[in-house]
């Protein structure tokens, strides 16, 4: 299964990389979510080995609902997504 995903990270990589180098920007936090890294230490040791970064998942196990919510909170707060990122909180 390792090989697996080492290959589902290497992918998910190369896109990160492509979007790195065409926003120029430095991206500092890893974030995952649904039970394929909620419940396999192996796939979230290999992403975080592949990305050279600590993998941050949500408390909350439903991140799409999650999701809506603090998209409507930002929106109805003046379209602020800053400020409706702040409102996650992660398990570690």
């Amino acid at each position: 299964a390792l090989p697996i995903f080492t290959g589902i990270c290497e992918e998910l990589y190369a896109g990160f990389e492509s979007m790195r180098k065409a926003t120029g920007a430095d991206y500092r936090k890893l974030v995952g979510s649904g039970n394929g890294v909620r419940q396999n230490p192996a796939l979230k040791k290999i992403f975080e080995t592949g990305f050279d970064m600590k993998l941050h998942v949500p408390r909350y196990r439903e991140e799409a609902s999650y999701g809506c919510s603090l998209l409507a909170y930002a929106l109805l707060n003046g379209g602020d997504l800053s400020s409706a990122t702040k409102l996650i909180k992660y398990e570690d």
